[in-house]
């Protein structure tokens, strides 16, 4: 899927030069922009990965990536699990 190819390259760029990471698991996604009143929500991507080499148990970086024309814009943690979408527009 091309979102998450955006994402991965993005994260592999970012991390340059650091350690190897394991990307552990994708999704859920929001893979069409939602508009609700005067809110944008864009196409986001989920994705849990950690430090290849580190020895499990080893807590994962958890984050969403919001991407507008493909690219990445906007990069920040998530807390909210599974259940990140909560409050989101149906």
């Amino acid at each position: 899927m091309p979102e998450e190819k955006a994402v991965r390259d993005y994260v592999l760029n970012q991390n340059k030069g650091g350690p190897a990471l394991r990307f552990v698991r994708w999704g859920p996604h929001r893979l069409t922009e939602k508009r609700s009143g005067g809110t944008v929500y864009p196409v986001a991507v989920r994705v849990c990965y950690k430090d290849k080499d580190a020895p499990d148990p080893v807590p994962l970086t958890d984050m969403i990536f919001f991407l507008e024309g493909g690219k990445v814009v906007s990069v920040h943690p998530n807390a909210g699990g599974d259940d990140w979408q909560r409050g989101d527009p149906d």
